[in-house]
């Protein structure tokens, strides 16, 4: 069980409290930095790498796969939890580099594009 797996929703609610993940009021809490280290530990990389400014494709790929899972991250009405500005912060990048690396993720991985 990973977070990543949490997050995609192939788990069990009642069984997420036993892994050691953030609880709040008995629901778990996934932080930014626990998505953004579960992709890079999917695509074999470091959370450190990840948020490194290197231009490598792969890496870049992975790191727009981060960018786009936390934007499509939302509350219970639908909206984003998390804005372009606060995402590119987490990566030490302005909103436009963000919202150009979530519609690039989207477009080559046959995703909706995410909402302005």
């Amino acid at each position: 069980m990973t977070v990543l797996s949490l997050w995609r929703g192939e788990v069990n609610p009642v069984q997420k409290g036993r892994y050691g993940f953030r609880q709040e009021n008995d629901v778990p809490y996934i932080t930014p930095m626990d998505i953004i280290e579960a992709i890079a530990r999917d695509h074999g990389y470091s959370r450190d790498e990840l948020i490194a400014p290197s231009r490598v494709r792969p890496l870049a790929h992975a790191r727009q796969a981060a960018m786009y899972a936390l934007r499509s991250r939302t509350h219970a009405n639908g909206e984003p939890r998390f804005s372009y500005p606060q995402i590119g912060r987490l990566f030490g990048t302005d909103h436009g580099t963000v919202y150009y690396s979530c519609r690039r993720h989207a477009d080559r991985n046959n995703l909706p594009r995410l909402g302005t």
